[in-house]
């Protein structure tokens, strides 16, 4: 059978993020190919690798969250998560980085409510389809959005910036603080 094989990339557009970047995000493919799945659209086969770029909680990642505060807070590039989810007029970068704060919003967001029912979404849900992102969660995917949006706001660093300080919190692969 035929193996396959990761290429690590790196160019001198991914500037100071260095290789190190590229490496995890390539390695978090081969994770999510090897023990997830490998259909989905841009949001979840990008968006999920993206996640793991940063060695710095992903909020603090200006390379991405900077697209992500243009689109929740100055609409720009904006798209509704039911759009981002069908593939709807989807951009690579807002695959990337709209995708990863989806990832984000679904693991951790909310004291992570949507955390279990998310994972099996990932697991053996439609990922192209709203519907079933719905039905996963239990909950209407303009309330979701909404509350995506908000999810966003709270996350975004330049609130942490005011106050020096920098946030920590769980990676959206560990459990959060109550064990949801």
């Amino acid at each position: 059978h035929a193996h396959q094989v990761a290429t690590l990339y790196h160019t001198a557009e991914h500037g100071l993020r260095g290789v190190q970047y590229t490496a995890r995000h390539e390695g978090a493919h081969q994770f999510v190919q090897g023990y997830v799945r490998t259909d989905g659209g841009i949001w979840f086969a990008e968006g999920f690798p993206t996640m793991f770029e940063p060695d710095i909680k992903f909020p603090q990642y200006p390379f991405r969250w900077d697209t992500i505060r243009a689109a929740v807070f100055d609409g720009k590039e904006d798209l509704p998560l039911r759009d981002l989810v069908s593939g709807k007029g989807v951009t690579t970068r807002q695959g990337y980085a709209l995708g990863a704060a989806t990832h984000w919003f679904f693991l951790t967001g909310r004291g992570g409510v949507y955390r279990k029912a998310y994972q099996e979404f990932l697991r053996k849900g439609s990922l192209d389809s709203p519907k079933a992102l719905e039905k996963a969660v239990g909950r209407p995917i303009d309330e979701l959005d909404r509350e995506y949006r908000e999810y966003v706001r709270e996350m975004d660093p330049q609130r942490e910036v005011k106050t020096n300080q920098v946030q920590t919190g769980p990676a959206p692969w560990e459990a959060p603080a109550g064990g949801k």
